[in-house]
């Protein structure tokens, strides 16, 4: 009898959560079917109680209090941009094991209604920069209001960024993407990654990107001269946000030899670098290379953040049209090769020019990649002009959190 009368009360605890917000009209329906029907007084005053208990323990408010309340953590050394109705966004890290991957969850709230008397407007990171008048200009502040503290990086960081770092909440189909990156399809030339990388980087300029996770990873150890951590800047005219990124990258001979040799021969590269300054680099690294008694030819990095003057200067319209010129060179040459086909989504230059094995094609897949990545680079610039962009900005927690620093220069 006992069991029977605990499977009544379970029951009509099930029914009443099962109605959802109807659980008012499920209570009601229950405490009149036990008026009616139960005539025993202890059972009836159980399931009054039963029917109470359920109700208030569904209820909104009760389970809102049971949530735990986010704060807005602070952020050191803030830029003091500023904009108009922007709303905060909370920035979420997630430690991974042995510092392999940290994750930042950002929610932006791109599209913010500020009252019912008040306008919907879209901030977009170019606005922010826009409305800047010239005694603004001059004290680097916006006169608007935002909570959301931004700064400058270079051309390369915001591309690396975007391209490596920003993962978006919503999974967008990649042809929908080949769709949005540009009026002409180019999925018979760009792989899945540079597609989403020019994505990420359109939505990013044009203020369209809504909430996002940033994933980093540790330093890259195969540069051979030392690399500090990247800056972030508070004054868009710093001389540092045009300076180039150049390095060299370990030769496969050092690293045959194996990690303490690559250890070593950093630190001695490191410790003569000086040597290399005014010199042909041939001289150099043949010095270095009778010291390690291998024969190398190390390959050069650089990355340029001043702009290729190509294209910087042009209008939309000539963009567009250099564009088109582009696609349509890449396209004749993937038809009078066919060859180039199976190269063509590698992941880089190097990558392709390694899986070929007749000499005779080589240069026509380095030549196909330099074309593809001219296209990457005035795609790019499309999107800034489009954006009217006047600096490349991103959210300083967004840099902290992918290891960047504070330019030891605008931020004195």
């Amino acid at each position: 009898m006992t069991l029977a009368i605990l499977a009544w009360q379970l029951l009509i605890v099930i029914t009443i959560v099962a109605s959802g917000k109807r659980r008012g009209i499920a209570s009601l329906l229950w405490s009149l079917w036990t008026l009616v029907q139960v005539s025993a007084l202890p059972l009836s005053v159980l399931q009054f109680i039963t029917i109470f208990i359920t109700y208030k323990l569904t209820s909104p408010s009760t389970i809102d209090e049971g949530k735990p309340q986010t704060t807005q953590p602070e952020v050191n050394l803030e830029p003091k941009f500023e904009n108009k109705k922007a709303t905060s966004s909370n920035v979420r890290i997630i430690p991974r094991p042995n510092n392999a991957i940290a994750a930042v969850h950002v929610p932006l709230e791109i599209n913010s209604t500020i009252s019912s008397s008040e306008p919907i407007a879209r901030t977009t990171f170019s606005s922010m920069l826009a409305s800047k008048s010239s005694t603004e200009k001059a004290t680097g502040v916006i006169k608007n209001k935002i909570e959301n503290p931004i700064a400058y990086v270079t051309k390369y960081n915001f591309k690396k960024i975007l391209a490596h770092s920003i993962v978006l909440d919503e999974e967008v189909p990649i042809d929908k993407i080949f769709s949005l990156i540009y009026d002409m399809s180019l999925s018979e030339i760009l792989n899945h990654q540079e597609a989403r990388s020019l994505y990420n980087q359109k939505i990013m300029l044009d203020g369209s990107i809504n909430s996002y996770s940033i994933k980093y990873y540790t330093k890259n150890s195969n540069y051979i001269f030392k690399v500090s951590n990247p800056k972030y800047h508070h004054d868009n005219d710093c001389k540092f946000l045009q300076s180039d990124f150049v390095n060299y990258l370990v030769p496969p001979a050092i690293k045959a030899l194996g990690d303490e040799k690559v250890k070593e021969f950093q630190s001695y590269c490191e410790s003569h670098k000086k040597d290399l300054s005014g010199k042909p680099d041939d001289i150099f690294w043949f010095r270095v290379g009778v010291k390690f008694k291998v024969h190398i030819n190390p390959h050069e990095v650089h990355y340029i953040n001043s702009g290729i003057e190509e294209v910087k200067g042009m209008t939309v319209a000539e963009l567009q049209t250099h564009i088109n010129s582009c696609i349509g060179s890449i396209l004749s040459s993937l038809l009078d090769n066919n060859s180039l086909t199976k190269y063509r989504y590698a992941r880089n230059v190097n990558t392709a020019l390694s899986q070929v094995s007749d000499e005779d094609i080589k240069p026509r897949v380095a030549d196909f990649f330099n074309k593809k990545s001219n296209l990457i680079n005035a795609l790019f610039e499309l999107y800034a002009k489009e954006a009217n962009n006047n600096g490349y900005i991103l959210p300083v927690k967004v840099l902290n959190a992918c290891n960047l620093e504070p330019c030891k220069v605008c931020y004195t």
